[in-house]
């Protein structure tokens, strides 16, 4: 028996025990969690676990995870870690902020992939401004970027970027992923 990754998505309507199914399932098939991200958006809810369990059991698992209650699960075995590949990128964070339209989060992704530039983590929300209740766009981002790309092209394209759509653009150095 060998141990495989599996990445496990699942989505549906957010629900008290909806996290406490899946894990459930997951521990009763001798899975481990390594890393997960889950968030609520709107009335609906998203989970992203990388999981380790043995060969084995993958069948079962994925029968029992599809058959979870209002939930819609993908289960993918992972190929091994390729983080390896960003080894000798910088890493730099990435805050966006402004009135809410569409096309933000792909105009700053295209400036971004035109430059070679992973983003590793992005989140987006919009909140309502207190006395006007307009809406308003926040974007924070992880970037991995290619050591021969000096930052200053980088603020640059971000810079044209965040004109075109109207926001604001702050860059910072990171020392680790997930933090600034």
């Amino acid at each position: 028996m060998n141990n495989v990754k599996l990445l496990v998505t699942a989505v549906g309507p957010d629900r008290v025990g909806f996290v406490d199914e899946i894990t459930g399932v997951l521990v009763s098939h001798g899975a481990n969690v390594e890393e997960s991200r889950m968030a609520r958006l709107t009335g609906e809810f998203a989970a992203l676990l990388l999981v380790e369990v043995t060969d084995n059991k993958i069948e079962q698992l994925k029968r029992e995870l599809a058959s979870l209650r209002g939930m819609e699960v993908w289960v993918r075995p992972v190929k091994p870690d390729q983080s390896g590949f960003f080894q000798d990128y910088q890493l730099y964070t990435l805050a966006v902020n402004g009135a809410d339209h569409e096309g933000i989060i792909k105009t700053i992704a295209h400036a971004l992939n035109r430059l070679g530039i992973n983003i590793a983590e992005l989140e987006s929300d919009v909140v309502y401004a207190p006395t006007t209740g307009s809406p308003l766009f926040n974007m924070r981002a992880v970037l991995q970027v290619p050591p021969s790309l000096s930052i200053e092209t980088v603020q640059e394209s971000l810079n044209s970027a965040g004109n075109e759509m109207c926001v604001s653009v702050q860059l910072e150095k990171a020392h680790a992923l997930g933090k600034g």
